[in-house]
């Protein structure tokens, strides 16, 4: 029995203690598995930083885009269709004593209207002038623009003039054989992009993986550091993440020889920079005495030049402290930061740079506050913003020792309509206050906008309401643009130049003294003043 007894217990005992050890081998298995994955998860101190900067700007983008969310999608839209925009400006001149005829009545009496429209995916773009003024009506001055084709309309002819993108060279050469080869290159679509060519230039991923990725693996993890810090911001107590980094001399001088060797070697870059001097030199040739090829290789060759100058002189800077970099986060977002480098040719020409300041980002009111030093000059930055309800109040200002810039605004937001007074004013070191201002209203309605907008200035010397500039828009979506084709398009870039200039002696030039004959007679001439 007793045996029988010993044999029977065993088992349990022993089942019961495996049970055990099994729990606790899944627990630790669970608790390691989970530590193990938060360390993986984990950013590391260097992740944290950038991740603190990224996260900033995301905030910042998407308050500005949920304040202005009427024109974010309206802007949008432009991108992908046609539009239709009719501009219309007049003025208003009250004078202080009560004169109204003479240039005042010419002022009060006149405007100016532009339409245009754009389609920036096939690049095509209409415009067409007008002006009132004296009793005077003048339109029909219109040009067109694809990415092959520029082409003008004038009101004394029926032809329309054409000139195409590979006629140009020769045109050009005919014209001028000293300035101008034959053989250039012009590209009509840099011009419709406008500002937003060098923007498209850029190959965005190249620099993002050549500069950003590059500086970014550059930087030693050592650099960085993280504490747990209290700080007070704008008179709040905020319990912090502060995230430091601190580049030696050494390590800050071997960035930047990379960084300029990088910038060496860069073929995008260089291309990029040729790709804009030739819109610069054809915007203004008339202003340059060498040929456009000879312009540009000379000034790729001074920006190498002048980087091989900046990297021999990196090695003769003198930066004791190096550089340091100190954020504190909160729940993701800046909310403090200190930024310093003392730099200079040799220890007794040092200057020091510095960005210390505090801000509070919520989704209704952002407060910040900055100072910004470069040896003796410094600018703060003070700013007070808030959006709640429809209703913006913002106040931002930027100050030096001697003057001061600051921005207000009181907007509100209904129904897709914005009513706005924003007001700019300069301080300067005598202490006179100069204010330009904007009011108006927007209205956005799915595929169409318009707007009324006034501009006045005030000063010690000048009423608001003695000079107001008044602007009224209308754009909508449309289908296409509309660009001359057909027999009355006249190709005068295919002309040689006897052809050209029998053209505008025989044709263009009686119509045009014909035109300004009748605008003369009808209008200013016969009492317009």
């Amino acid at each position: 029995m007793n045996e029988t007894t010993t044999v029977t217990e065993n088992p349990s005992k022993g089942g019961k203690s495996k049970k055990i050890i099994s729990l606790i081998i899944v627990l630790l298995l669970i608790a390691g598995g989970s530590i193990a994955a938060y360390a993986f998860l984990k950013p590391t101190d260097k992740e944290s930083y950038f991740l603190a900067e990224k996260d900033t700007l995301d905030f910042i983008k998407e308050t500005l885009e949920e304040r202005y969310a009427p024109e974010a999608k309206w802007k949008e839209q432009k991108k992908t269709d046609p539009v239709n925009t009719e501009l219309e400006l007049s003025a208003e001149y009250n004078d202080p004593y009560g004169y109204n005829f003479g240039i005042i009545g010419m002022i009060n009496n006149a405007s100016f209207t532009i339409e245009t429209t754009t389609d920036k995916d096939k690049k095509e773009f209409a415009t067409e002038l007008g002006a009132q003024f004296a009793g005077v009506n003048v339109d029909g001055f219109k040009f067109f623009l694809t990415d092959d084709r520029v082409m003008t309309g004038l009101p004394f002819l029926d032809d329309v003039l054409q000139i195409k993108s590979d006629d140009l060279p020769s045109l050009l050469h005919e014209l001028d054989p000293d300035s101008f080869t034959g053989e250039e290159e012009y590209n009509f679509g840099s011009f419709f992009d406008g500002a937003q060519f060098m923007t498209e230039s850029f190959d965005m991923d190249h620099f993002k993986k050549e500069y950003a990725e590059m500086i970014y693996e550059e930087l030693p993890d050592s650099a960085f550091a993280i504490a747990k810090e209290n700080v007070n911001v704008q008179n709040n107590s905020l319990k912090t993440e502060k995230i430091t980094m601190h580049l030696s001399e050494k390590e800050l001088k071997s960035i930047l020889n990379k960084t300029i060797s990088t910038m060496q070697q860069d073929k995008v870059l260089k291309e990029m920079i040729r790709d804009q001097l030739h819109l610069d030199f054809f915007s203004n040739m008339t202003d340059l005495d060498q040929m456009p090829e000879e312009f540009i290789d000379d000034f790729i060759n001074g920006f190498d030049d002048g980087l091989d100058e900046m990297k021999s002189g990196i090695s003769d800077l003198e930066i004791p402290n190096g550089l340091t970099s100190t954020i504190w986060v909160k729940d993701d977002v800046i909310v403090k930061r200190d930024f310093s480098l003392d730099i200079g040719p040799s220890s007794d020409k040092m200057a020091t740079i510095s960005i210390k300041g505090e801000q509070l980002l919520g989704k209704e009111e952002q407060l910040i506050d900055y100072t910004v030093a470069s040896g003796n000059d410094s600018l703060t930055i003070k700013g007070d913003l808030s959006s709640s309800d429809g209703k913006i109040n913002d106040s931002i200002k930027l100050a030096t020792d001697t003057s001061e810039i600051s921005y207000e605004s009181d907007e509100t937001l209904k129904d897709g309509t914005r009513e706005y007074e924003r007001i700019i004013s300069t301080d300067g070191s005598y202490g006179e206050l100069n204010s330009l201002i904007w009011s108006g209203e927007a209205m956005y309605d799915n595929d169409q906008m318009s707007s009324e907008n006034s501009f006045a200035i005030e000063s010690p010397d000048l009423s608001q309401d003695t000079f107001q500039l008044h602007v009224s828009k209308e754009s909508k979506t449309v289908k296409e643009v509309d660009i001359p084709s057909g027999d009355n398009v006249k190709d005068i870039g295919g002309m040689d130049i006897m052809e050209l200039n029998n053209y505008f002696e025989m044709d263009v030039a009686p119509k045009a003294e014909q035109w300004i004959q009748q605008i003369m007679g009808g209008g200013i001439m016969n009492g317009g003043f």
